[in-house]
């Protein structure tokens, strides 16, 4: 089941990017960008990128408040808390891509 979960989100970027666009249009906005443990790569950078690329002039706010809860220790990639080496290199790869309105 949790394969099944995570593979369906693989295209997450590429279905909230049109939401992300027009609020960036129409609005001042906050990103919040949940840090999971393990995903840096895959999904933090890959948001970082686009956001600094495509809608730059916004507020973003990384957070380190993942709790693994109910069956998340099943899973090792996600059952466990950040590391502190986690919450900064996520800091590094925002920071990294241009962002400047940082929020942790």
């Amino acid at each position: 089941m949790r394969q099944e979960i995570l593979k369906n989100k693989k295209n997450y970027l590429e279905i909230v990017q049109p939401n992300f666009e027009f609020a960036y249009k129409t609005s001042e906005i906050l990103l919040r960008h949940l840090v999971l443990p393990g995903h840096l790569e895959c999904c933090t950078r890959p948001i970082a990128e686009w956001v600094a690329k495509n809608i730059p002039q916004i507020r973003f706010n990384l957070m380190f408040q993942y709790r693994p809860c109910y069956r998340a220790m099943e899973y090792p990639e996600i059952g466990r808390r950040l590391t502190p080496e986690e919450e900064a290199k996520a800091i590094d790869i925002v920071r990294e891509a241009g962002i400047e309105d940082l929020l942790v």
